[in-house]
């Protein structure tokens, strides 16, 4: 079981709740740490091609940014697209259903993400790098749910704006991918 230290021992200046929310799943899943260089691994993906030297130099900060499709960088975008598509299609596995419908149930209950999702600007947009499921429920909730769904008391159409950890690179770099 890889633990959250063993991860700050490669990222020591990292918040444990980034750690918590984006890598720990990943590194007892597939193992910890990444192969340098990462190659065609699944790390490659998850960590948009960079090396973990690359990533020890990004900072964290949360933050309320405004999560409006407007906001948000080509690349999530089409994220978010292919996240929530095959819902709308019927055509998502049963995973991928629950993967989206746990985050789109909490914030039609709560209106906001249960745990900041994590992102990078990219010029005066986001770049989500963790969080899409989140985020296509987001946009979902707010652009195609219907009003009906909001008929029950308490609930509302969630804001755009969102607690988020923005990540800042050193040398301003962003994610390959």
């Amino acid at each position: 079981m890889v633990t959250v230290e063993q991860i700050k021992e490669k990222l020591p200046k990292w918040p444990d709740k980034v750690i918590e929310e984006w890598l720990l799943y990943f590194a007892n899943d597939i193992g910890w740490p990444p192969a340098e260089p990462l190659g065609t691994d699944r790390w490659g993906g998850i960590l948009g091609n960079r090396p973990l030297s690359w990533w020890a130099e990004v900072e964290w900060k949360e933050e309320k940014v405004d999560c409006s499709r407007a906001q948000l960088s080509d690349a999530t975008q089409q994220r978010i697209a292919a996240v929530s598509d095959p819902i709308y299609a019927n055509t998502a596995s049963d995973v991928e259903k629950g993967q989206y419908r746990r985050p789109f149930q909490y914030i039609l209950e709560n209106g906001a993400f249960a745990n900041p999702a994590l992102a990078m600007r990219d010029g005066g947009r986001l770049h989500f790098i963790d969080g899409h499921h989140r985020l296509a429920a987001l946009t979902d909730l707010r652009e195609k749910a219907p009003d009906a769904l909001f008929a029950k008391p308490g609930r509302q159409r969630p804001a755009t704006e969102q607690t988020v950890w923005i990540g800042t690179h050193a040398k301003g770099e962003l994610p390959l991918t």
